[in-house]
């Protein structure tokens, strides 16, 4: 580690933000109006849940004995640590304080090997949370989780409430476990010393057995692969792949330090039958966990697809909301099959992509339009809206080398983004490496700087 006070000082001050931010219990509720009864929204206590609940991450590769539902959760990235590191942080909100569970892990070996370093690494921990906080030191304590050294500390903020900290180090994963009291709550600090004694690693093979769960779960059941719809060209042709594709596995790779996984990570896998047909895709979500499947086949001369979702602790699902009975007469779906997809070519060109729900709702619409070595994609929605628009340029092999995607929201949140793409090619011509570069304005200058890189790792049938 080139600069180990660096790194222990950003730990503090990431970690400090996310729990300052909470430091204020929330507001109370409004009066309550005279007329219909109002639902008032009531923060879970410690004592109801400590016991029945237990929050578990996968990615973290821990358990608490806190809310299975959180109320907040970040990516932390290279950048936003200001170092090369990477992780997770989880936020509560109870009445007995604000929590926050959260880990880092460092890509080059933290420098503990001595007893001495131990110390002095805790103790660097100690004095930048106390500086970040502004706090006065109450007490603290050595700990002990299993093999893994810890600390625990304990300060008072400048408002005048109390907050917890503690540290544990777990080969090159920190955990930090925060807790900002909430003022005048009786038996807080004893809930919450409870809650954080939950605290235990999880071994990384029970994780890779809870994944396999969440995926045989999940498991669609295959779809009939004939007879097949009508199409011009195989799936394989319009994705532009070349030879007798049967399998491809695809990786991603920040090159940027904006992602909250670093490294090489999955981003999919697909499979394809001896007509060069999509049976099956698997995507991965942003930190390389497999998030959905789904399986292609043909029902009544149609080509349709059935899809389900994996959840992890880090995409919890939304608060449901409610809302008045819709009574209308909805149409009646096909449970067969969850899309139906229809293909246009013009000049052998696939020019337009169309998604139906299995109710016959039109779902999204793509328009490919061709000029030179550029093709203008347009996405619409299935009200007809347009929602996104690219333009892509081609080589003389027909890859492409780049292209601009339009920000056509009317909040203009992102501005129009351009990207450049450079290839690396197996014996067949399909592409095992590519790097996108993203056009960047820094310095009073615009230049292409890498993104990431992807790989594909190609199966053929011959």
């Amino acid at each position: 580690m080139k600069n180990p006070i660096r790194f222990i000082f950003s730990l503090a001050l990431i970690f400090g933000c996310n729990s300052v931010i909470l430091t204020q219990p929330p507001p109370p509720p409004a009066p309550v109006k005279s007329g219909a009864p109002t639902k008032v929204y009531r923060q879970p206590s410690l004592k109801e849940t400590i016991s029945k609940e237990k929050f578990s991450s996968a990615e973290g590769r821990f358990v608490i004995s806190l809310p299975t539902q959180i109320g907040g959760f970040s990516g932390l990235t290279p950048k936003i640590l200001g170092f090369n590191a990477s992780g997770d942080s989880y936020d509560w909100r109870v009445q007995e304080a604000n929590l926050n569970v959260s880990f880092v892990d460092y890509q080059d070996k933290i420098p503990v090997q001595t007893e001495s370093d131990r110390r002095n690494f805790f103790a660097a921990l100690r004095d930048a949370t106390i500086k970040v906080f502004n706090a006065k030191l109450i007490s603290e304590s050595n700990l002990k989780l299993g093999e893994n050294n810890g600390l625990k500390i304990e300060y008072e903020l400048p408002a005048g409430n109390k907050g917890m900290r503690r540290f544990y180090l777990a080969g090159n994963r920190l955990y930090i476990l925060t807790a900002i009291f909430t003022p005048n709550v009786s038996e807080a600090e004893n809930l919450v010393s409870q809650a954080f004694d939950s605290f235990k690693i999880i071994i990384q093979s029970d994780i890779d057995e809870e994944i396999k769960r969440k995926i045989a779960a999940a498991e669609p059941k295959p779809l009939p692969q004939e007879p097949l719809a009508k199409k011009l060209k195989t799936d394989a042709e319009d994705a532009g792949l070349k030879g007798k594709v049967k399998k491809i596995v695809s990786e991603s790779e920040d090159l940027s330090g904006t992602w909250a996984k670093q490294g090489r990570k999955m981003s999919s896998i697909e499979y394809y039958n001896e007509q060069y047909n999509l049976t099956r895709h698997e995507s991965f979500d942003y930190k390389g966990n497999p998030f959905q499947i789904s399986v292609w086949g043909y029902i009544d001369g149609a080509r349709v697809s059935n899809s389900v979702m994996i959840r992890y602790e880090y995409d919890p699902p939304p608060m449901a909301i409610p809302v008045s009975p819709d009574r209308t007469e909805k149409p009646k779906s096909d449970n067969r099959y969850e899309y139906k997809h229809e293909y246009k070519y013009e000049n052998e060109k696939l020019v337009e992509k169309r998604l139906y729900y299995n109710n016959g709702k039109s779902g999204n619409r793509a328009v490919y339009n061709f000029k030179g070595n550029q093709i203008e994609e347009l996405i619409y929605t299935g009200d007809g809206e347009l929602n996104q628009k690219y333009i892509v340029t081609l080589d003389e092999k027909g890859n492409e080398i780049e292209q601009i995607n339009f920000d056509i929201s009317k909040q203009q949140f992102y501005g129009d983004r351009k990207y450049s793409y450079t290839y690396e090619f197996d014996a067949k011509g399909n592409w095992i490496r590519r790097t996108t570069l993203k056009w960047t304005a820094e310095n009073g200058k615009s230049l292409y700087k890498p993104s990431s890189a992807s790989y594909r790792t190609i199966t053929y049938f011959d």
